[in-house]
């Protein structure tokens, strides 16, 4: 298949995907995800970010492929400017997100006292680790450390 059949077969995958049309958008799946992981990767530098990235940029093109304007340009550039964006967000995010394993080891007491049954509950760690971070973590991710660095 030629490269502009290719294209052609995307755009036509992709106004099937805006019918609701679950079979062609696995399809479209199939067809790009190599080339679409490949440009998030290359943005997020990490795996688990980079698959992150991918899948939120199809739930995207699932909701947008309506959108899509053949006239302005292929349907791999269009999926790809989704994905590259996204990924980008993601970047942003992790930049702007603080450490919380610096916040944990900014505030040693805390772990200790839980260590040694002094402090109440997990609560308090995760309460003073927010407070730390000035509620940007993740309060998940920070009971999950707590809980690890603990030992439970």
């Amino acid at each position: 298949m030629t490269a502009e059949g290719a294209q052609q077969r995307l755009a036509d995958l992709l106004a099937r995907t805006a019918l609701g049309d679950r079979a062609a958008f696995a399809q479209l799946y199939v067809a790009t995800r190599a080339k679409l992981f490949a440009v998030s990767l290359r943005i997020v530098r990490e795996r688990a970010l980079a698959e992150e990235a991918l899948q939120d940029s199809f739930v995207a093109i699932w909701h947008h492929a309506a959108d899509y304007a053949r006239i302005k340009g292929a349907p791999t550039t269009w999926m790809a400017a989704i994905v590259r964006n996204r990924s980008l967000d993601l970047v942003r995010r992790a930049r702007e997100m603080p450490d919380v394993d610096d916040a944990l080891a900014a505030q040693p007491d805390i772990v200790e006292k839980v260590r040694g049954g002094n402090q109440g509950p997990v609560g308090a760690i995760i309460g003073a680790v927010m407070k730390a971070t000035k509620g940007q973590a993740d309060a998940k991710r920070v009971r999950e450390l707590v809980l690890d660095r603990i030992g439970q």
